[in-house]
């Protein structure tokens, strides 16, 4: 078995006699790697049959010894400089993301910071460490800092419970991909897969420790002036980018091609999970979701051969090549079909006039009376907030943000609860053009505010640079108070709504009271499941408007996202609340808004 060289696209990674040195592919085995072929698994006939029937460390016919994990670790090169991590300063773009509390906004908490970088392979000697807990509840992130290395080498968003990865491996190629993915089926390990790790819900952890494969370091780029299998589909070029760019990066090389990349609001978010999960951000609306500027998708997958052996391989998917699997992946989300490798997306002409960005905050309080800017100006607030939304074109793509701050409740009663309404959007041209001053004048008059902050920029790189270092930060702890396990009642994740255009037309604004009554309730009676320490239900609302249900905006119908994600017009984020109470009010709605 040899490493196929780059020189196909369509070159199976499985390159051996067997398969004539890539099948269909044109790879020259001269000019392959070689490597040592895998051993087979324990069992392995019925393992992908079985499903999930993951190896325990309870089990000593399959757990990895600390021989074998030696071996893997040869196997990643681990004599290779992995660098590319550490980040000094603007305007260097940030590579990936920084975690709570994290010195000098380093990401991984500095774990990578030496003259080699990271170490090809990280594992927990004693197993049972791998049943605790990694970033105990502090009030001092900053302790966060001194936990383990192997900690610090499988961090990620909203760490849960128990659910640490035995290994984590950093590759630097697909050959180390491959090597990863082999070893797992050999020791029939769960397989989990990471970039930059901002995953609310933990879906790269497994429950059985298993093997985690960051693809962080996978940050190879080009840029094609020409997308030669269907230029009408990208008429301004391409990018290929490998599956550890993060958005930062991304603008950052995009600007020096005079192009722009859809994209989500956080500039670390990695590309991958983005793009393949669906994907809304501050050019949806013009541009299309995530899902919809994917080109081409390499992606590294177990599969079984003839003899119902498994085969580890690369797979190329297209419009033209393996269209079907094209189709659920942009959709399906970003490690559910194999370990992504890399990704062709689309470029796009920056708009004429650059990217015009609108800030408007307003502030208020929870008394119940007719107070300026209390609680009752809420209600027909919303209603006046709603109509505005339902005028935006393909143009504007908003991220309203309303926080509610409870912290004087309990010696103030409700009119020491405030609210603050941060109120962000970009508008896709320049200040000088009428529908800007339209769509602007407007919510001035919803918000009521005089003064307002407002900036052009002529790439979106210029607002990355715009940003706090340390603004869209990893939560690395568990979200949820103990004794709270996941349940419908607390996620600890962020629930999330996708809002129609008739619903906003017809209950939204009565639905936002609804909502923020539960608030009042919590304070006045707390309920023990919130996830929220004192019991309230209060916490934040993200309204955003950055998806393709603007007036206008793209909806193309060739990918595997839901048509009701398609076609909302607004996704409503909100930390506290259950399922249970978003289904209350769907029940109430003559169109389904939970999605």
């Amino acid at each position: 078995m040899g490493r196929c060289n780059p020189c196909s696209l369509h070159c199976s990674y499985s390159c051996g006699p067997e398969n004539d040195y890539c099948g269909a592919g044109s790879c020259d085995p001269a000019k392959s790697v070689p490597s040592t072929h895998p051993r087979q698994p324990h069992d392995v006939t019925d393992l992908l049959e079985v499903g999930h029937d993951w190896c325990t460390p309870d089990d000593s016919s399959c757990w990895p010894t600390k021989t074998a994990i030696q071996e893997l670790e040869q196997e990643l090169d681990p004599n290779e400089p992995r660098l590319g991590l550490q980040w000094t300063s603007y305007p260097q773009p940030q590579p990936a993301p920084v975690p709570t509390g994290s010195f000098n906004n380093q990401s991984f908490y500095g774990v990578g910071n030496t003259a080699t970088g990271f170490k090809a392979l990280y594992y927990y000697e004693d197993v049972d460490e791998m049943r605790c807990s990694c970033f105990k509840p502090s009030s001092n992130s900053a302790e966060w800092n001194n936990v383990s290395d192997m900690c610090k080498a499988a961090l990620h968003q909203n760490e849960y419970r128990d659910w640490n990865p035995f290994i984590v491996v950093f590759p630097l190629n697909e050959r180390h991909v491959a090597s990863a993915l082999s070893f797992a089926v050999r020791h029939r390990l769960c397989i989990s897969t990471s970039g930059s790790g901002h995953e609310y819900n933990s879906r790269n952890s497994c429950p059985t420790g298993g093997i985690l494969i960051r693809t962080i370091l996978l940050k190879d780029k080009s840029f094609m002036p020409k997308w030669e299998e269907d230029p009408a589909l990208a008429p301004s070029g391409a990018f290929k980018f490998g599956a550890g760019a993060v958005f930062s990066v991304m603008h950052a090389f995009s600007k020096q091609h005079n192009r722009v990349i859809a994209s989500g609001w956080c500039s670390t978010v990695g590309m991958v999970g983005f793009h393949l999960g669906g994907g809304h951000g501050p050019f949806a609306p013009s541009m299309g979701l995530g899902v919809d500027n994917v080109l081409e998708i390499e992606v590294m997958q177990v599969s079984q051969d003839a003899h119902g052996q498994p085969v580890v391989h690369k797979k190329v998917a297209s419009r033209r090549h393996n269209p079907q699997l094209f189709w659920a992946m942009r959709g399906g989300g970003g490690g559910v079909w194999g370990v992504i490798l890399s990704m062709n997306i689309r470029a796009h002409a920056v708009p004429d006039g650059g990217l015009s960005h609108v800030l408007m905050i307003q502030n208020g309080i929870f008394c119940p009376d007719s107070s300026p800017f209390g609680y009752e100006w809420l209600r027909t607030m919303w209603s006046r907030f709603s109509a505005w939304t339902l005028m935006l074109n393909p143009k504007v793509s908003t991220q309203a943000a309303f926080f509610i701050d409870t912290s004087k409740y309990s010696t103030g009663g409700l009119c020491a609860v405030t609210w603050k309404f941060n109120f962000e959007y970009f508008y896709a041209g320049a200040e000088k053009e009428p529908n800007y001053r339209l769509f602007r004048d407007r919510l001035k008059s919803v918000l009521e505010v005089s003064a307002i902050e407002e900036r052009n920029f002529k790439w979106a790189f210029d607002y990355v640079l715009s940003m706090p270092a340390d603004k869209f930060q990893l939560a690395v702890g568990n979200p949820l108070p103990a004794p709270h396990p996941p349940s419908d009642d607390a996620t600890g994740s962020q629930n999330s709504v996708f809002v129609s255009r008739q619903a906003i037309e017809t209950k939204f604004a009565p639905t936002m009271m609804e909502v923020l009554d539960i608030c009042v309730a919590s304070l006045m009676d707390p309920d023990p499941t919130s996830p929220d320490v004192t019991g309230h239900r209060c916490g934040f609302h993200y309204l955003y408007t950055s998806l393709t249900g603007n007036l206008w905006s793209p909806q193309p119908g060739d990918t595997a996202i839901s048509p009701d994600f398609r076609s909302a017009v607004m996704l409503w984020n909100a930390h506290t609340l259950s399922t249970q109470q978003y289904g209350h009010f769907v029940s109430h709605w003559p169109e389904q808004l939970f999605l």
